[in-house]
């Protein structure tokens, strides 16, 4: 189990994402973060909800080709990318329930 707190301030702009779920199989990526054409930086929140069978989650560029992390049941990523790359989701083993959130550093 983790469990930590970290407090700092971050100033965002569009575009930003609340707390949202989409429905991943292991056939096709889905997009959670388009390449937004721009310098920048967004952090992502990704969180793979499955609890049951042991379907995980690769996490690939826009591109759909890089694979850069993979994320089993109940694990979750933090992480700051370039806004002119992407991030795509697919499920593997099966359809996995992914939650995600991100936030253009302004």
């Amino acid at each position: 189990e983790l469990n930590f707190s970290v407090s700092d301030s971050l100033s965002v702009t569009a575009p930003a994402q609340g707390l949202s779920l989409v429905s991943v199989g292991d056939t096709a990526t889905q997009t959670i973060y388009a390449d937004a054409g721009a310098n920048g930086t967004a952090f992502i929140y990704i969180r793979n909800t499955n609890t049951s069978n042991s379907y995980s989650v690769d996490l690939r560029t826009v591109n759909g080709t890089n694979v850069f992390g993979t994320l089993d049941n109940g694990e979750f990523a933090f992480i700051p990318i370039d806004t002119n790359e992407g991030i795509q989701v697919l499920g593997v083993g099966g359809t996995v329930v992914v939650e995600y959130a991100y936030w253009t550093k302004s």
